[in-house]
């Protein structure tokens, strides 16, 4: 036999008694709706095929789910609000802590800006003397040169180890601080390029004040000679010092200037003219790079920088154009206003000389028509 799927029973094409699709629902296994309380899915009973009688059955429904609706209860619009209990009188003093507690971000920018000079100047007291001051500093580590001025009584290891420390801090200074146009300082040994470990400042005060007290103790000679050497006296010895030894680029190293010879002073200055063109064409090509990128990116500021200085020179020009008009009406209007009193008075005077004579002509005219008329009586009269 041939399998037919069961196709799921429409109500609607049935009847639409409600006991008709109850009793199909049940018949076809499946569960009864039994959820329809409000009847929103019952059909209409004996319904008909026409027009009018869908819509007298809609209107059935319509009107039995009214009735069934208005059986409902009425909603009830009850609130319950809760506010929360404060005091009558409140905390003023709490609120003006709070309002206290917000800082102006006027004094934030101004306690940041003064912690910011605050630690650039603990930064610069952790440097070395001779980075504070630019001091001229050595290109080479100097070696053995404790052992020249020392006293012949303090221990070798003593020197070494200061030795040590002294080559230790300037290899830092070298990394940290590097003096421009100058070669990188080299250590003689591995274990000179250390890092060398931060030391706090209360222990740096505490060196310093040793340092100064041991001063204090100085032979009076010697701490007169110290203070010339730190005031104007120093600067001219420190002076004296580098001109008497000069940097020789073919050597890569100091020379005193008194035993160069022409040819070696030739050469330093064609390696020194070499190196500043070398330097110029690398600078010349960074700016040639820098040129094409800017032109690129401003290319529409600079287009639209022409149009608007033709806009401003148009505008220029308008404008003293309106200045010169402005001054020149001015100055005649202020002409005008000067020469009317008088032009006002003299047509005036005209006005009266002209009345003056046109009276005497009117009186002359009328002696003459009344001569005219006396003649032409007499020749009238003559005739007659």
């Amino acid at each position: 036999p041939r399998n037919v799927d069961a196709a799921t029973p429409n109500p609607l094409a049935l009847s639409l008694r409600q006991g008709a699709v109850s009793d199909m629902l049940t018949a076809s296994g499946t569960t009864p709706a039994t959820r329809d309380e409000l009847g929103l899915n019952t059909p209409a009973h004996n319904e008909g095929v026409t027009a009018r009688e869908h819509k007298a059955a809609g209107r059935s429904l319509r009107e039995q789910l009214a009735r069934r609706l208005a059986d409902l209860p009425m909603p009830k619009n009850e609130f319950e609000i809760v506010v929360p209990e404060v005091d009558s009188a409140p905390d003023n003093s709490a609120l003006d802590s709070a309002a206290l507690d917000i800082e102006d971000q006027a004094d934030v920018e101004r306690r940041m800006t003064k912690m910011r000079i605050q630690e650039a100047e603990l930064e610069m007291r952790r440097r070395t003397k001779a980075v504070q001051c630019d001091l001229p500093r050595p290109d080479v580590l100097p070696t053995g040169v404790l052992a020249v001025a020392a006293d012949p009584r303090t221990p070798k290891g003593v020197l070494d180890l200061i030795g040590c420390e002294m080559r230790a801090l300037i290899l830092s200074d070298a990394r940290k601080y590097p003096v421009p146009d100058k070669p990188p300082l080299r250590p003689n040994h591995p274990s000179e390029s250390r890092q060398l470990e931060d030391i706090a400042d209360s222990i740096l005060d505490h060196a310093k004040s040793l340092i100064e007290e041991e001063m204090a103790n100085m032979p009076k000679a010697s701490h007169e000679q110290y203070k010339r050497l730190a005031g104007p006296a120093g600067v001219h010895i420190w002076q004296a010092a580098e001109d008497a030894e000069t940097w020789l680029p073919q050597t890569k190293r100091f020379a005193a200037t008194d035993a160069i010879s022409n040819a070696e002073w030739i050469e330093k200055y064609r390696l020194d003219l070499a190196g500043r063109r070398a330097k110029m064409a690398e600078e010349a090509a960074r700016a040639t790079k820098a040129e094409k990128r800017l032109a690129v990116t401003l290319g529409g500021y600079q287009a639209r920088s022409k149009t608007l200085d033709g806009k401003i020179a148009e505008s220029y020009k308008a404008f003293e154009q309106a200045r010169l008009d402005t001054e020149a009406f001015g100055a005649l209007y202020a002409v005008e206003k000067a020469i009317i009193p008088a032009r006002i008075e003299k047509a005036e005077t005209e006005l009266r000389s002209i009345e003056a004579r046109e009276n005497i002509l009117q009186r002359e005219y009328q002696e003459l028509i009344e001569r005219r008329n006396a003649l032409s009586a007499t020749v009238a009269s003559g005739f007659s």
